[in-house]
């Protein structure tokens, strides 16, 4: 199977930074790209160069400007990455707007479904005007991955094939070990039923939902699972502090932990 991914990084980059302030108080986040890109033959980059925002002083968008031309060379020196640049234009009323991202994804994506030079395409992207693309892509036969964000529109949920959820933890694994450390312990998911032992107590339980929450004592660290209804399976988060698995469960599940501790385990809501 030859396989292409087609990635917005501006998508991308607010996806990342949503996540900086939601974990690590909007510390700068660094992607490593080889992570990102495992699994692609090919990988094209679409972003536009930054605009000067009203108010904005020269050496501010310089600095930012340079900041994504730096990028860009550097992901153009990459083996396999193939990067293309649009405009950023303001608009009184309107805000920055992106030109030209959108139309040349499209146009690459076509390209080559038409000439079948990939049997499998990602599109990392939340922007609902690719609806139509998705729907183009799938009546010519190709299959299509949507990499997400979470509030992406139903349609163009709708008009994938298979969805990926741009969630805390994916972007957390695309990450490099140094901003990784930013984070604190964060947990990682499994799926099955994993059981606790003698070196776990046990914090809180829902029994309507089949939420069960345990402290484990050996790593400092806490183990939450539940039911999964779509995988017919039981979901675990472990190995994170408490407050990163309560903003994962919330963030990537839906899954919400009880706003106050039982009296011995409060210090763990401070993690």
């Amino acid at each position: 199977m030859t396989r292409y991914l087609f990635l917005d990084g501006g998508c991308l980059r607010a996806r990342v930074k949503d996540v900086a302030h939601r974990y690590c108080e909007g510390a700068p986040l660094k992607i490593n790209w080889w992570s990102l890109s495992a699994g692609y033959e090919k990988i094209f980059y679409y972003d536009a160069l930054p605009a000067r925002k009203p108010n904005q002083s020269d050496a501010d968008f310089d600095a930012e400007r340079q900041e994504v031309e730096h990028l860009h060379a550097k992901l153009a020196t990459f083996d396999r990455f193939r990067v293309n640049e649009g405009d950023t234009r303001y608009r009184k009323g309107r805000g920055l707007e992106q030109k030209k991202v959108d139309v040349m994804i499209a146009v690459d994506m076509m390209i080559h479904t038409i000439r079948r030079n990939m049997t499998a395409a990602s599109l990392l992207a939340g922007d609902a005007d690719f609806t139509p693309l998705l729907n183009a892509l799938s009546n010519e036969g190709m299959f299509v991955t949507l990499i997400h964000p979470p509030k992406a529109s139903k349609d163009l949920l709708a008009a994938a094939d298979a969805r990926r959820a741009l969630s805390a933890r994916q972007v957390y694994d695309w990450l490099d070990p140094p901003s990784q450390g930013r984070f604190g312990p964060f947990p990682t998911p499994s799926y099955g039923n994993a059981s606790h032992d003698g070196n776990c107590q046990h914090i809180w339980s829902d029994d309507r939902l089949g939420i069960e929450i345990w402290y484990e004592l050996i790593h400092d660290t806490i183990w939450a699972s539940w039911p999964d209804p779509e995988r017919s399976d039981r979901l675990s988060l472990r190995g994170g502090n408490w407050a990163n698995t309560e903003r994962v469960a919330s963030d990537d599940y839906g899954i919400k932990f009880p706003t106050e501790l039982p009296e011995d385990f409060r210090h763990l809501q401070g993690s």
